[in-house]
């Protein structure tokens, strides 16, 4: 609820506003002199300041100046008994939102004068929005490279990942905006696992099939991560379904084929192929690149899809990381 603080030293003033704005929803509290309007926005902590510039102790423009440095984000309108253009000057260049003229009417405070410090407000959370979603973005994209600088058997995989995904991307010749957020997504396709323990995720074995299941699990946490952030909707969807297989045999949704978003599915292939040719804590790197091809093609159709399997593997050949005459 929004609340306003009135202050005039005609306390008959005061209470005519109170009951008008009162009785439209605000809450509300008065003071007549500066002093006391001083503690109490202290206290109070009002949203929309209503000031008499003619105060008994301490004048109208030296609590303007005293409110905005407490708190800038406070909208102060100014009340004054004369159109002085000075005076208004000088509010305005205090941090006055706008400013009445007695006498005035109350519909004209309302429908007027409220209207554009709603603009102001508006305009103040929507900036304070962006920028808090701006520095979770950074946090995101920080905890996912302080993640692989703790494990040193996975630091540089989600860089390679991010890499192989724009080589797909640009191998289809998908839009400037699509590369970014696949590539953008690959770099934090393993943020969910934050939520393991050190001892999982340092494993020097093969996991159980308990511990199995409390690594899927990181899909859907790095999901919850990114998908309260406007910015960074489609990454979480990419994220969430980058385990789905093909043919629905996949975590967490068993989606299949085309359920599957599809950029999840050019993550799904270029995690793979970096985990095949990867050492991983509990074994070496199983494949070499030609080898990891061979499975990337033995699995077409039920764990990836085709058309992408043989975009990667033009972007592998155009590399001279494999040779296609060798492939099997």
């Amino acid at each position: 609820m929004i609340k306003i603080l009135i202050v005039d030293d005609d306390i008959g003033i005061c209470k005519i506003l109170q009951d008008f704005f009162e009785f439209k929803g605000y809450e509300t509290c008065i003071a007549s002199k500066g002093k006391e309007a001083l503690d109490l926005a202290k206290k109070e902590k009002p949203h929309l300041v209503f000031l008499d510039i003619g105060l008994p102790d301490i004048s109208g423009m030296e609590v303007l100046r005293e409110i905005k440095k407490s708190d800038p984000t406070v909208k102060v309108i100014m009340i004054t008994a004369y159109d002085e253009e000075e005076r208004i000057k000088e509010a305005e260049k205090n941090g006055a939102s706008d400013y009445v003229v007695k006498p005035f009417s109350l519909e004209y405070l309302n429908e007027i004068t409220l209207r554009k410090v709603y603009k102001q407000l508006f305009e103040d959370l929507r900036t304070e929005h962006q920028e808090l979603t701006n520095t979770y973005g950074q946090i995101v994209f920080t905890l996912a490279r302080t993640l692989e600088e703790k494990d040193p058997y996975t630091k540089g995989h989600s860089e390679r990942v991010s890499q192989y995904s724009l080589d797909i991307a640009n191998e289809l010749g998908l839009s400037e905006n699509e590369k970014t957020i696949v590539s953008h997504a690959a770099l934090l396709h393993n943020i969910g696992n934050m939520s393991l323990d050190d001892d999982i995720l340092n494993k020097k074995h093969e996991f159980t099939n308990e511990e199995k299941e409390v690594v899927k699990k990181h899909c859907i946490v790095g999901y919850e991560i990114l998908q309260i952030l406007d910015n960074f909707q489609e990454h979480a969807l990419i994220i969430r379904h980058h385990h789905e297989r093909i043919d629905g045999n996949g975590y967490p949704d068993n989606k299949k084929g085309e359920e599957i978003p599809f950029l999840s599915r050019i993550l799904t292939i270029a995690d793979a192929y970096d985990a095949m040719t990867s050492k991983r804590p509990y074994r070496e790197k199983i494949s070499s690149p030609i080898e990891a091809v061979n499975e990337l093609i033995k699995n077409k159709g039920i764990q990836f899809e085709p058309e992408l399997v043989n975009a990667f593997i033009n972007v592998l050949a155009k590399k001279q990381i494999i040779i296609k005459e060798n492939i099997q």
